[in-house]
């Protein structure tokens, strides 16, 4: 029997000493695990790092966006003020063209109908300085009756200040007055 338990105890020692051996293999192989598990939890806190980086310039880029957004929604609403002023001062612009147009028009019109006034006054001027100057002459040769020329010089002032009134008074019978953009027409009687 002690043989038996020798060999008994020699393999149970040989039992032990492999179980040793895997002891220590395992305990190798869970060191060799911790140190890459060590690694690896290195590696996951430099993503979480990096994670965090990213979440952070993520946040960043939203807060832009939102104010670009808003800057763009500013910008449309100038725009469209602007756009809103430039329509109604370019209205404004073309009624204030329509008033001048329609100024012009009836100045032209006044113009051209002063201008043939003054060439029929005119020419009926001419003809009575015609008949004067006939009249003068005929009078100067009568040197009995001096007083015909004095009556004569008279009436040729009397008609050529009578033609003058005419020709101011056609002139300026029509006085306009630009008065809030309306044209007003006032007759002088």
């Amino acid at each position: 029997m002690e043989e038996l338990l020798k060999t008994f105890m020699s393999q149970m020692n040989h039992q032990f000493s492999l179980l040793t051996k895997e002891i220590h293999e395992i305990k190798d192989g869970v060191a060799s695990l911790e140190g890459r598990m060590d690694k690896l939890e290195g590696k996951v806190d430099t993503l979480e790092g990096r994670i965090d980086k990213l979440e952070g310039r993520i946040t960043a880029l939203e807060e832009n966006q939102s104010k670009l957004i808003k800057n763009q929604n500013e910008l449309k609403q100038t725009i469209n003020q602007h756009a809103t002023e430039f329509r109604s001062h370019f209205k404004k612009i073309e009624e204030e063209l329509k008033q001048h147009r329609e100024a012009f028009n009836i100045y032209a019109a006044d113009l051209s109908s002063v201008k043939t006034n003054v060439e029929y006054l005119s020419g009926k001027t001419g003809v009575h300085d015609m008949k004067i100057n006939n009249i003068e002459k005929s009078s100067k040769y009568n040197l009995l009756f001096p007083l015909p020329l004095f009556f004569i010089s008279c009436f040729k002032i009397k008609l050529l200040q009578s033609s003058l009134k005419k020709i101011r008074f056609l002139h300026f019978q029509k006085n306009y007055w630009y008065n809030k953009g309306e044209i007003k027409q006032l007759y002088e009687q």
